[in-house]
């Protein structure tokens, strides 16, 4: 049994599996194509171009990803270099507070060195003064005191006590000026050592001020730097994110796209069921019988347990009568001009069968295959038992609601040959009834074919109580699309009855 990978239709045909079928039966009848066939290389034509628009949507979504990685990465550098340049910015303005200090202690220290300079002039001023004036006193003395014996001061001294007195005055102030000038000396040598002191102090600030200043300029340069990486981070920003929404509207150009393809593989569906409607009509207009479906066909294990897969997928949960039905329906159609002739070529013809679509069929063989029941059906129906000529079935609810004209109600559902309708209802019986959208008013979607009981695998999935819709398979909900902004969210295509097969 040959049948598509089922990982690449689920990725390509389950957004475009299900299609309305409103549109199928409001597209004029004059576009009709000639022949069944023709309406389905159209559609085969058309489902080709929608793989190729999926791949082509989830290379522009892979792109979209990298489109948005590129802009997270920039915008994690632009963040490092402007982490980086404030920083430097911190950096170069701690060195200017500092330098402005260092300025203010360089100015207090060449007024204090000033200060010093101009107390050791001072104090070298007041020295020689003190100096002359013991020159002047001691050349006194000796001209007037030191130059006389003692025994002519004694003379005119009148007294020998007036004589000693005159003698310790002229020794104290001898003592005097030498202790004056001994402190002018010792205040000079402090004052000289203050001014070392301050002109080191000064040199060293002055050093320290080169530095800061060269500190500065190198920090200035960096930032600047930083900077300029920062608006070459920014710009690489910008870059990324416009290539970003480049990639998103190609994106959207794609859904675009997608949904053109959409309302034309409708219409090509339309007119494959309305090309068999119209030969089905000739042939009775010819008063020709409808053509026999029924007889044995020979079929492979592969193909025997694939049809008792379909068949568990579909309506496992119903009765054998409802499993019959299915059955018949399908090798109905492949012994039906108007379909393949093969089981496997019915079952996976595009847009047919939902289950096979989503994978359900694929779920049932890989875990442990159909049931009995199911088996036993399949191989009846291939034996050539048939419980009706019927090549469609769906949901009564949906046949109701798609106004089929001739149906048979088996196990709840509705199976019938021909897509044949019952005339549109006249505006004039509802005349208080707001017309409906062109697009929305769509008949229901009937639930997914759940899957057939299988007692002995607990894990397959159940059966919803009303099986699929044979009319075109239910289109399955698109992957959702990651919301993006700016991007307007894609209208819900809304879901349609499937024919079976």
């Amino acid at each position: 049994m040959k049948r598509k990978d089922l990982t690449k239709k689920i990725i390509c045909l389950i957004t475009l599996s299900g299609l309305t079928f409103a549109a199928l039966f409001s597209a004029p009848a004059e576009n009709a194509l000639a022949s069944s066939y023709e309406a389905q290389s159209k559609l085969d034509e058309l489902k080709k171009q929608s793989e190729e628009n999926e791949r082509a949507i989830l290379d522009a979504e892979a792109k979209k990803k990298a489109a948005e990685a590129a802009v997270d990465q920039a915008q994690s550098i632009a963040a490092q270099r402007q982490e980086n340049a404030d920083r430097y910015k911190s950096l170069y303005n701690d060195v200017r507070t500092n330098l402005d200090l260092t300025k203010l202690e360089v100015e207090d220290m060449k007024y204090e060195l000033s200060q010093v300079n101009e107390s050791l002039k001072q104090t070298e001023e007041d020295a020689k003064k003190q100096y002359e004036a013991m020159k002047k006193r001691i050349a006194y003395m000796y001209e007037h005191k030191l130059n006389k014996d003692f025994f002519t001061i004694m003379a005119e001294s009148g007294s020998f006590a007036q004589a000693l007195n005159e003698m310790d005055n002229v020794k104290a102030i001898a003592a005097y000026d030498r202790a004056q000038l001994q402190r002018y000396q010792n205040t000079m040598q402090e004052v000289a050592k203050k001014k070392e002191e301050v002109e080191q102090k000064h040199a060293e600030l002055s050093q320290f001020q080169q530095v800061l200043n060269k500190s500065a300029g190198q920090l200035q340069t960096l930032y600047a730097a930083a900077g300029e990486e920062l608006r070459e981070a920014r710009a690489d920003v910008n870059a990324a994110a416009n290539n970003a929404r480049a990639v998103e509207l190609q994106l959207k150009e794609f859904e675009t796209k997608r949904a053109a393809l959409s309302d034309r593989q409708a219409e090509a569906q339309a007119l494959l069921a309305q090309a068999i409607a119209k030969e089905q009509a000739a042939r009775e207009a010819a008063g020709k019988e409808r053509e026999y479906t029924g007889g044995a066909v020979s079929a492979t294990t592969d193909e025997l347990t694939f049809l008792a897969a379909t068949i568990q997928a579909e309506v496992g949960i119903l009765p054998m009568e409802g499993k019959l039905a299915v059955g018949s329906v399908i090798m109905n159609r492949v012994k039906s001009s108007y379909f393949p002739d093969t089981i496997t070529d019915v079952i996976t013809s595009p847009d047919q069968f939902t289950t096979y679509t989503i994978g359900a069929i694929d779920y049932i063989l890989e875990n442990g295959g159909p049931n009995e029941d199911c088996m036993e059906a399949a191989r009846r129906v291939v034996a050539g038992e048939r419980t009706g000529d019927w090549l469609f079935f769906m949901t009564v609810k949906a046949a109701e609601r798609l106004r089929i004209a001739h149906y048979e109600l088996v196990c709840g559902c509705a199976f019938f040959y021909k897509w044949e309708r019952l005339p549109e209802p006249e505006e004039s019986q509802e005349p208080q009834q707001p017309s409906a959208p062109e697009t929305p008013a769509e008949p229901e979607q009937p639930s997914q074919p759940s899957e057939p009981e299988t007692p002995q695998q607990p894990e397959q999935p159940k059966q919803p109580e009303n099986p699929p819709e044979p009319v075109q398979p239910a289109e399955p909900s698109e992957p959702e699309i990651p919301a993006e902004p700016e991007q307007p969210s894609e209208p819900e295509t809304p879901q349609e009855p499937q024919t079976s097969g």
